[in-house]
């Protein structure tokens, strides 16, 4: 349907974005302060094909959103713990700053929005990203694992897939993992966004999950408003994408006016 089709871009980065998990990676990205361990080069499968993102010494992150050598955005950043902030200055640029909470993996960081009123932008940046030598990490990993099963492996390399485009290798891993651990919220949105927009149901299983752990997670309340809606439940996916606006996804709200107020101007007569 239309609706999905206008947010399916969105929805690319949304169902891979890490939000502010517990999980922080291995040792060797740990013993960085958080303003080093992003430096350097990070690309992912982003809505308009291969992008990267290249946070410099100098505290400038250029942004290539086809990976076609062409800098589409520069931007300011600076980096407190788990946060960042980013304030565009040449370019497509945005108005504003935009901030994202930041999970660092030992091979991936995922980038949450936190607070940011330009769609442009968290399309761009909101997701998992990986290194350049993802083939080599993915060689690296699928041979630790063989060797320990470790559970924690697994789930990095399942945001690594998640970053490279391969959904189905990355839903594979998740579901390998909550195997071990049923009580990560983030980890079943990731799983979630993995089933669109093959497994309609399965998205609304593993949003719901997800909400049990976590009920203020945005992104599965907007997920799970869209696979509702594509299954016809306008009533629940109105529910869910207004929940989603009032956590956060007010950027959408002009977006969506046409497809949800009327059910809502009709809440506010009753």
């Amino acid at each position: 349907m239309n609706y999905v089709k206008i947010f399916f871009f969105l929805l690319a980065t949304i169902f891979v974005a890490a939000c502010a998990s517990d999980h922080k990676g291995g040792e060797e990205t740990q013993s960085l302060s958080p303003g080093e361990a992003v430096k350097g080069e990070w690309i992912r499968q982003g809505p308009g094909g291969m992008a990267s993102l290249t946070f410099k010494e100098d505290n400038h992150v250029e942004i290539d959103m086809k990976m076609d050598g062409e800098v589409d955005v520069v931007s300011e950043y600076k980096v407190n713990g788990n946060r960042i902030e980013i304030t565009d200055v040449e370019g497509q640029t945005c108005p504003g700053a935009g901030k994202y909470e930041i999970t660092y993996g030992k091979h991936f960081i995922g980038l949450d929005m936190v607070m940011d009123s330009c769609f442009g932008r968290v399309r761009a940046i909101m997701g998992f990203w990986t290194r350049p030598d993802y083939a080599d990490i993915i060689i690296d990993l699928d041979d630790a694992i063989k060797k320990t099963s470790d559970p924690e492996l697994i789930l990095e390399r399942a945001r690594v897939y998640v970053a490279i485009g391969k959904a189905p290798e990355a839903r594979a891993d998740f579901e390998a993992y909550v195997k071990t651990d049923s009580t990560d919220a983030y980890v079943f949105m990731n799983l979630a966004g993995t089933c669109f927009p093959q497994d309609i149901p399965g998205v609304i299983k593993n949003c719901t999950r997800a909400l049990e752990l976590n009920p203020n997670d945005k992104n599965s309340y907007f997920m799970r408003g869209l696979a509702r809606y594509d299954l016809g439940q306008r009533e629940e996916a109105c529910d869910d994408i207004q929940r989603a606006i009032e956590l956060g996804f007010n950027f959408i709200a002009p977006a969506i006016s046409s497809r949800c107020n009327e059910f809502w101007d009709q809440e506010g007569e009753e």
